[in-house]
């Protein structure tokens, strides 16, 4: 396939990390994982810009919802009149609370209704989030395929060796004993990801390392509001995330809204018994197997004590949670996007035909 992939990730990497390292969350990830995967199979994408000339994409796809993703899907899909298939990570749900003000959040359901109305076929993380984007009512009311974000698998594995560089990187940037237990969170620091939560949690738990990883730069005075427990530690940006997972004794993840989970599938991936609030968009985790879904802090206080009191019952959890994940290998899920591309090509192609005949 000819692929025209149209994202606003450099921008807003520019706009919000302002040239500093890290990333822009579970987007990115998914993206880039995406795109190596889909260029090792022999596919050919051109980026952001026109095919050369007397050339065309067979397809359009995009994964960022700002108003630039739009401009460019109207204008490439006029100019090369091909399909376009939508990778709909944002949600009406999930927008409060991370860094739109509060003031536009209230239009994000006919923005993105708008947004969404360009595709052929919409795939998105989850089946929750599936019955999101149906209840815009999308004017075109395009098809809307659940699809995992999947994991690199081969990436994401414990190794002890990366358990002991995470330990010493704590212990020389950020002076925590190589003996302490950590519990570790991923994310990029924002309101709707539960930090509040975090630091009450951690308030309860001396004797434990709180430890987030993910930047903070849009969030200074979010981070400054919460870094002042003795137990308590906002990293910033890591290079090495598999690391961060290896190196950690937990995985406490009190995000308020999501659409998948990347962090829980990579943590799985690495061995970590997890600890989430019980959200419907985790349905491909199972309490109790897979992990330990709580409601409030007082379950959450609770729920980690269980964790890492009782060796079983973390065995149990990491091993069901490294199974269940192996079907979220990046592999099979580029299996179905590649599937579900060439049904948008074919469903374009069929009204191409239909206005043709007419």
């Amino acid at each position: 396939m000819n692929i025209l992939a149209i994202s606003e990730m450099s921008l807003f990497k520019k706009l919000i990390i302002r040239g500093k390292n890290g990333t822009l969350g579970g987007i990115e990830t998914n993206h880039k994982n995406l795109m190596r995967g889909l260029r090792k199979r022999g596919h050919r994408i051109i980026e952001n810009k026109a095919f050369p000339k007397g050339q065309s994409p067979d397809i359009i796809i995009c994964p960022t919802f700002g108003p630039i993703s739009i401009l460019m899907i109207w204008f490439y899909k006029r100019k090369y009149n091909c399909a376009c298939v939508q990778h709909a990570h944002t949600t009406q749900d999930d927008m409060a609370g991370g860094f739109l003000p509060d003031v536009l959040v209230k239009y994000a359901g006919t923005y993105l209704k708008h947004l969404y109305k360009f595709s052929e076929i919409i795939i998105t993380p989850s089946v929750f989030s599936k019955e999101n984007l149906t209840r815009l009512e999308i004017p075109t009311r395009p098809p809307i395929y659940p699809v995992s974000n999947g994991v690199n698998l081969a990436k994401f594995k414990f190794s002890e060796r990366k358990r002991e560089e995470f330990r010493q990187y704590l212990n020389d940037q950020h002076e925590i004993d190589k003996d302490r237990k950590v519990i570790l969170c991923v994310s990029v620091l924002w309101e709707r990801k539960g930090v509040d939560v975090f630091y009450h949690v951690a308030k309860q738990f001396p004797e434990y390392e709180f430890v987030w990883v993910g930047n903070y730069i849009t969030a200074k005075k979010l981070k400054e509001r919460y870094d002042d427990l003795p137990n308590i530690t906002f990293t910033g940006f890591v290079d090495d995330i598999v690391a961060c997972y290896c190196g950690a004794d937990a995985f406490f993840f009190p995000s308020r809204a999501e659409n998948q989970g990347i962090p829980l599938l990579e943590a799985a991936a690495c061995k970590l018994p997890i600890l989430c609030r019980n959200l419907p968009t985790y349905s491909w985790l199972k309490d109790g197997i897979h992990c330990l879904k709580r409601d409030d802090l007082n379950g959450f206080v609770s729920g980690l004590k269980e964790i890492m009191a009782g060796e079983n019952l973390r065995n149990q959890l990491i091993n069901n949670a490294l199974d269940n994940v192996q079907q979220h290998d990046i592999n099979k899920i580029i299996n179905q996007v590649e599937r579900i591309y060439k049904r948008a090509i074919k469903l374009r192609r069929r009204l191409l035909e239909m206005q043709h005949e007419r």
